[in-house]
């Protein structure tokens, strides 16, 4: 069950009179992007591809795997 109350509304009905324009002042430049093996990647990921491919673990090694930005590395 949804509950809201009625100044939500009210903000809802006269937010877009109070909006300023959302046109786009600055221009995003993006990463070049190629593929290996199918899957996309930036083109920068792409021409290091190869050594990451020819990577051989050793029995001692240790792999730590964690998403992209899930900690603080400094």
């Amino acid at each position: 069950m949804l509950i809201l109350s009625l100044p939500f509304f009210m903000q809802c009905s006269t937010a877009p009179a109070r909006m300023e324009d959302l046109s786009l002042k600055y221009t995003v430049t993006r990463a070049e992007v190629g593929e290996v093996e199918g899957i996309p990647f930036t083109k920068t990921i792409c021409s290091m591809w190869d050594p990451v491919r020819k990577f051989k673990a050793r029995p001692d090694d240790l792999l730590i795997a964690a998403y992209a930005k899930a900690g603080w590395c400094g």
